[in-house]
């Protein structure tokens, strides 16, 4: 009788971590630069954005108005902003940090900085979200980035429009 119940508390426990892990997503935010024929005075003109779903695979693509380009999320998912060009293999586009530029809080943080990891070749920003914009404007921010670690930095404002999970 006693193994019984300890199959039912395993089988109950492992019921709620797969809640957990059904329940968040990662959408990842990515930056194409076509960074051959990129323009300093309009970088715009040579960017766009694409956000993809880890769990339906859902992609959404943005060429042109950049600035709203709304990419609608939940609280807990976890966001990743990486860039890459589209012209060339062999050269970088850091994500140099994500900045809130209104009064909507979804972050711990106002800023969040880009940083090397073990799988990405240049510097990407990872943040969970905390915090809904129900009743209140979409998340504005700032991508700022940078091609080759150069001196120069750039940036796009997208927004990101966060619901509650039902």
């Amino acid at each position: 009788m006693e193994s019984f119940f300890k199959k039912e508390y395993a089988i109950a426990i492992a019921l709620v971590f797969s809640l957990f892990a059904y329940s968040q997503q990662t959408i990842t935010i990515t930056l194409m630069v076509d960074t051959q024929s990129f323009n300093p005075e309009t970088p715009l003109a040579s960017c766009s954005l694409k956000a993809e779903y880890s769990r339906s695979g859902e992609v959404l693509e943005a060429w042109d108005n950049l600035e709203n380009f709304t990419v609608p999320a939940t609280v807990d998912d976890n966001i990743v902003w990486e860039g890459m060009s589209t012209s060339s293999g062999r050269t970088r586009v850091d994500i140099a940090k994500i900045q809130g530029e209104n009064d909507s809080r979804i972050f711990r943080k106002r800023t969040n900085y880009g940083r090397l990891t073990e799988v990405n070749p240049h510097k990407v920003v990872e943040s969970k979200i905390l915090y809904s914009t129900k009743d209140k404007p979409d998340y504005k921010y700032s991508i700022y980035f940078n091609i080759n670690n150069g001196r120069d930095t750039f940036k796009i404002d997208p927004k990101i429009k966060v619901g509650t999970k039902n």
